[in-house]
């Protein structure tokens, strides 16, 4: 199992420090936040370059969406800095080579599978500007609604029972099939329990944003369809050697 730490934000460099991990644009102006990113950016940079991840949740991004894309700005001025969620870490981590070589894995493509219909696998599949547009379910429970693409259970989570049985059962009607070993999860129809990838050729669209400044995120961006592509630990020293600084939750870019 491999695991991301998330290094917290530190507002000084004092003993005093206090640590910020998620959603850091609520913890004080913007031009406070702005200053605590700018120093932790340069502080792992110029230190063993461990990764910098930015971590939020959509619903408290707000008015931030222009000091967070300054600091991206502000980070992109940086040699040998990449912009990537922690599933693409995590690939780099497992084969690692040269920043030279990182855009033409076919990891960094930004790949979405071309389905022709919107289902409910997280994306915005028939391009509509809304992901899972009419597809997911809503649950409501006292503690408050949540969404899901697989079935409301009958009751509340718990910690006691934090799997409960299904308001709706396998068979009846409206019933919601989970994704089989046999399908990737971004091709599962679990309303119409249909996989839309049936061959080892399933198309994607490369939705990677080109960045032209030297030694950033240069792929090209393009649209030509490419095959899905499918361990070891890196030391803290490592990091440096292939340039690998910034890591974003992700999601991030498509908030901004």
């Amino acid at each position: 199992m491999w695991e991301i730490p998330m290094a917290a934000i530190m507002d000084s460099d004092l003993p005093t420090a206090i640590a910020h991990a998620m959603d850091v644009q609520l913890d004080a102006s913007a031009e406070v936040v702005a200053t605590w990113l700018r120093k932790n950016f340069d502080r792992h940079y110029n230190g063993n370059r461990s990764p910098f991840g930015i971590y939020l949740h959509p619903v408290h991004v707000g008015n931030a969406t222009q000091l967070y894309n300054e600091f991206f700005a502000y980070a992109r001025t940086f040699p040998d800095v990449w912009f990537v969620t922690n599933q693409q870490l995590l690939q780099w981590m497992q084969n690692p080579v040269p920043s030279s070589q990182l855009a033409d894995q076919p990891y960094m493509k930004c790949s979405v599978p071309a389905v022709s219909k919107e289902i409910c696998n997280g994306l915005d599949d028939a391009k509509l500007g809304s992901v899972d547009k009419g597809v997911i379910e809503t649950c409501n429970f006292v503690a408050g609604p949540w969404s899901t693409c697989y079935g409301c259970p009958g009751e509340m989570p718990t910690p006691a029972n934090p799997v409960p049985t299904r308001a709706i059962a396998p068979g009846q009607p409206g019933y919601r099939t989970p994704v089989p070993a046999t399908c990737a999860m971004e091709w599962w129809d679990p309303i119409n329990a249909q996989c839309l990838c049936t061959s080892s050729n399933c198309t994607f669209t490369d939705t990677a944003v080109p960045i032209t400044k030297t030694g950033g995120n240069e792929n090209t961006g393009t649209t030509t369809p490419h095959r899905s592509g499918a361990a070891g630990h890196i030391g803290s020293a490592a990091w440096a050697g292939f340039g690998l600084v910034a890591a974003l939750a992700a999601g991030v870019a498509q908030l901004l």
